[in-house]
């Protein structure tokens, strides 16, 4: 692919700035009348011209409307088939015989002219005939038109092979003319203003890189677009132009990379600082939530951090500017008011004056996660930078997955390769590296929902696959072996695989699909259950979660530590068979007197509101038979709905003695407080 072709598609797609965007006025307002006269029926047309408008893609990656008279007579046989109206007797003449070239041409013009104006080449035809209003109007016109964009960018594609579909390096003689072809094509030089021996080349192993500066002594020559020419532009230097743009400076660097094999990283004229306050913006909206416009671009604070070869933006909020919290579509259809960032980061991590939102990106404009970012004495920290190089290529480990689970499953090796297919390298915590691969295919719903197909995961090294299956079968831990080097991470998850298909075996599920875990038959969940059916539960499941137990100690001994030393949650099994639960005998007080003992402890022990109390969303009882001598009633209030911040209760807990009513513990629940004290 050219660098136009490229260039075009940048900039075509989804409405990317155009790359020569000065137009005269009357065509501008000639441009909006025709937009919103075409809003109101465009969606009821897009099933009949996206194929026309195929056409119209295909024929701007070739000459970005520049066109000859075969391409004109593409486009005006493709708006036939599309059934615009068109003087149908200049149509037929065209197809007559004896002809000229010349009367050919113009007879094209004038019917394209008369659906698109004398300037129609300064026109974005795909947005004329599908409105950018019209698309953001619902998330199904955004889906609709971008599976049709992908698929035919991917068509394209296919039929116009490049450097990037092959696993051919670059040569130096390459890059030189794809970033001359980027300077005169995309930014606009003149080819004889360039002095070609002023353009640096780098070649590194994870990137290429061409660069190019202009100064007063070498100011370059700015080529006129048609369409500037068309709104009386003078003549100028490239300095001039830059200067307009980007306001006057001693000098200014036109920067192009991709990777080793040709595949572009990066185009740009701005210096990183500019790009870095696009980061931010980007990083805000994009991962952190804002609302675009939300924030204050003025308060971003850019810097380089020399030691670490890594440039640093950041943005704090505050009571002053505290940005807005983008709500979705839905959430907007249905009422929901909307809140500030600032707000919800209170909610989500306690009541501060202020947060800090930071991104990172390396000398190559490459974002860098904050995980991999180390902090140091000297406050400036430095970046750890993985060395591993896998000994298999994702293409290896593909096809080692193909061919495992075209072994396996009654499907076609032809089929397979159908699906696409999505390598990851990820590190293990026991020093392993794993290719993880899903092969996705297309699953039509009113969502149109992107589902894998097949899954499979590779050793790295040697490419043995450790497993392969399909999507109804997946479970992350399929294919792992438990071996004494592995992390106590990876063991405690096997573990708990484990655990729960002996709880399946036991209760006669095999598949795996039914067995409702701690859903009973009404849909609740345990904390819900009657009395009966935890008593049930204990006397069905807690000897099997005890036996397992038994027979892995170093899991019962990691859970020990874990979850009781370090007030972290356990596994659900394990949680719920740490008691033993039973029924109230003829000795115990009755439930409704102990719940009201249990009201009165909260009120006057732990000073709550009765208000609190009465909004509780809901009351979980349990009886504890643990110690069969000295059973308890126990009460946990649970108020999550009532709590805003992280400091907020989360409810009330009250143990108390079955036979004396006397309170034995009473305690606020927090976001710390272990599962197994609220059982």
């Amino acid at each position: 692919m050219t660098a136009r072709h490229q260039a075009a598609i940048r900039e075509k797609i989804r409405e990317g700035e155009k790359m020569k965007k000065k137009i005269p006025m009357a065509l501008a307002m000639a441009l909006v009348l025709a937009l919103v006269s075409v809003t109101a029926v465009a969606m009821s047309n897009w099933d009949k011209i996206k194929d026309y408008l195929k056409t119209v893609r295909f024929l701007s990656y070739e000459t970005f409307y520049e066109w000859t008279l075969d391409e004109k007579m593409q486009l005006v046989e493709a708006m036939h088939q599309a059934g615009f109206e068109m003087d149908e007797a200049a149509y037929a003449s065209l197809l007559e015989e004896g002809k000229t070239e010349s009367e050919k041409e113009k007879i094209c013009d004038a019917i394209i002219e008369s659906r698109y104006g004398e300037e129609w080449q300064f026109m974005d035809i795909e947005a004329f005939e599908w409105p950018v209003e019209v698309r953001r109007e619902s998330e199904e016109n955004m889906r609709e038109y971008d599976m049709w964009s992908d698929s035919v960018q991917e068509e394209w594609q296919e039929s116009h092979p490049s450097i990037e579909l092959t696993q051919e390096k670059i040569t130096e003689e390459f890059l030189r003319e794809r970033f001359l072809g980027m300077m005169t094509e995309v930014w606009g030089f003149t080819l004889e203003s360039i002095d070609q021996e002023k353009i640096e080349l780098v070649m590194l192993e994870e990137l290429c890189q061409a660069s190019y500066m202009i100064t007063k002594e070498n100011p370059g020559q700015y080529c006129l677009s048609m369409m500037e020419k068309a709104a009386g532009m003078q003549e100028r230097t490239m300095m001039q132009h830059m200067a307009e743009k980007q306001g006057k400076q001693e000098s200014y660097t036109f920067l192009y990379r991709t990777d080793p094999y040709g595949n572009e990283l990066l185009y740009t004229t701005e210096p990183m600082e500019k790009r870095m306050i696009g980061h931010m913006e980007n990083y805000l909206t994009e991962a952190s939530g804002f609302l675009y416009g939300s924030y204050d671009p003025s308060l971003f604070e850019i810097r380089y951090l020399e030691d670490q070869k890594l440039w640093q933006a950041s943005y704090t909020i505050t009571d002053a500017n505290p940005g807005e919290f983008e709500l979705t579509i839905d959430e907007i259809r249905q009422g929901e008011e909307p809140i500030t960032v600032l707000e919800f980061m209170r909610r989500q991590e306690g009541k501060k004056d202020s947060f800090t939102f930071t991104c990172y990106y390396d000398e190559y404009d490459r974002y860098v996660p904050k995980e991999q970012v180390g902090r140091s004495d000297s406050s400036e920290g430095e970046i750890r930078r993985t060395k591993y190089q896998p000994g298999i290529t994702p293409e290896q480990a593909i096809e080692a997955a193909l061919k495992v689970l075209d072994e396996k499953y009654p499907i076609t090796m032809a089929e397979l390769k159908e699906l696409d297919a999505h390598p990851a390298l990820y590190a293990e915590q026991d020093g392993s590296h794993e290719f993880y691969i899903e092969f996705i295919g297309y699953e039509y719903s009113e969502q149109l929902a992107r589902v894998w197909s097949y899954a499979a995961r590779v050793d790295a090294d040697t490419g043995k696959v450790l497993a392969a299956i399909k999507r109804d079968e997946w479970n992350g831990l399929t294919g792992r072996k438990l071996t004494e080097d592995a992390s106590p991470e990876m063991k405690q998850l096997i573990w708990e695989h484990n655990m729960q298909n002996a709880l399946r075996e036991a209760a006669g599920d095999q598949s795996g699909d039914g067995w409702p875990l701690h859903t009973n038959e009404a849909g609740d969940y345990f904390y819900a259950w009657s009395l009966e059916e935890k008593a049930a539960w204990s006397e069905q499941v807690k000897p099997l979660i005890d036996r397992f137990l038994l027979e892995n100690p170093d899991y019962a001994a990691l859970l020990e530590e874990r979850y009781r030393e370090e007030g972290q949650d356990g596994p659900p099994y394990y949680n719920t068979t740490r008691h033993v639960y039973g029924l109230p005998d003829e000795r115990s007080i009755s439930r409704e007197k102990a719940l009201e003992k249990a009201r009165h402890a909260v009120l006057e022990k732990l000073e709550v509101k009765p208000e609190q109390l009465n909004g509780a969303w809901m009351v979980n009882c349990y009886y504890d038979v643990t110690d069969y001598e000295k059973p308890l009633w126990k009460f946990y209030v649970n108020t999550t709905n009532l709590a805003v911040y992280p400091d907020d209760p989360w409810g009330y807990m009250v143990y108390l003695d079955a036979y004396t009513g006397e309170i034995t513990q009473c305690f606020i629940r927090t976001v710390k407080t272990p599962m197994i004290d609220l059982m």
